[in-house]
């Protein structure tokens, strides 16, 4: 902190100042009236008392200043950090002594400084310095801060669970789940989503589908990079009044797992030709079972068509034998 000392309406305290009272006296005639300062000083602190005179020298006011002997605070926006894009900082000053913030000085080397009064462009990774100072003459400590660039060019990428597809009208509503990835390190920003053609929408949450429908989708990084073209999936509800698993022999059940639990040893199990939301885990009786996929509404048909099911199939102890046909596992 550098201070200089003065008598007058702009007072500046000296670096190292004895506790005693000064006074100090400024005459200044204007059209209405004579002014009189009475400055009085304190180590550490202190003030100065302004009398204001009318021209028949009668006291008209009496104005108490305090002293500035604060240094000024400069604040960079944004703060140091790792930014995937060159970026400008600005930097503000506050002045907490209460004289006010005279000028902002920065520097790129720590030597050079140049009064601030624009955003300062950081291209690539930098030290920034800076300090502010006073009307009271003080002056801030210099202070720096870091600011790594990484350039991140790469588009992030969505993925839409589950897949499009043909599903059982029993399966509805189908609720699927957005998740954006992003290699290039920025990190995602921003999910956005179309339905059937409909303006995108921010994605926040699972997306309700209970008819035909295409769903598009795309992703935004912190970088600004955008996924293009965005993405689409389609999913089709197939309106069979018939679950979409059949017992053969025995009755029709909605998931495949709840056919399985109610089929005998040595049953067939026929499912339909759409998308299965779900797991099979087989029990420990000792059953032997066929999974055969891919059937039409009536379940007599099966026209080179196949089930998919998202999940798995877990055997135990004792699970007996499954025979599988016509079926696609997918995790998606």
């Amino acid at each position: 902190m550098r201070h200089a000392l003065c008598v007058g309406l702009e007072i500046r305290r000296a670096k190292k100042m004895p506790s005693k009272l000064r006074y100090g006296l400024l005459l200044g005639i204007t059209a209405i009236a004579l002014i009189f300062t009475q400055v009085q000083y304190g180590q550490g602190a202190g003030y100065y008392i302004q009398y204001i005179y009318d021209d028949a020298g009668n006291l008209i006011q009496r104005i108490r200043h305090e002293y500035d002997g604060t240094d000024p605070v400069t604040t960079p926006n944004p703060p140091a950090g790792t930014y995937y894009t060159p970026i400008s900082v600005t930097l503000t000053c506050t002045d907490p002594g209460g004289s006010g913030c005279a000028a902002i000085y920065y520097s790129t080397n720590g030597s050079q400084y140049t009064t601030n009064s624009s955003p300062i462009s950081i291209p690539t990774s930098m030290r920034l310095w800076f300090y502010s100072t006073d009307r009271a003459n003080n002056t801030e400590d210099e202070r720096f801060q870091d600011y790594t660039i990484t350039i991140d060019t790469i588009a992030p990428t969505t993925t839409a669970s589950p897949r499009g597809g043909t599903y059982s009208v029993h399966h509805t509503p189908i609720n699927v789940t957005l998740t954006c990835s992003d290699s290039g390190g920025s990190g995602c920003n921003g999910i956005y989503y179309s339905t059937s053609g409909s303006p995108y929408n921010s994605y926040s949450s699972p997306i309700s589908i209970t008819a035909n429908t295409t769903l598009g989708f795309y992703s935004m990084d912190h970088a600004g990079n955008t996924e293009s073209p965005p993405k689409s999936e389609t999913y089709t509800i197939d309106t069979c009044s018939a679950l979409a698993a059949k017992v053969v022999g025995g009755s029709n059940y909605l998931t495949i797992q709840e056919a399985y639990n109610n089929a005998g040893s040595g049953a067939t199990i026929k499912t339909r030709n759409v998308r299965f939301l779900g797991s099979l885990t087989t029990d420990s009786l000792n059953k032997t079972i066929t999974l055969d996929g891919g059937y039409q509404c009536d379940f007599l048909n099966n026209s080179g068509n196949v089930t998919n099911m998202k999940g798995s199939i877990t055997t135990t102890p004792n699970g007996g034998t499954l025979t599988i046909k016509n079926f696609v596992l997918d995790t998606n």
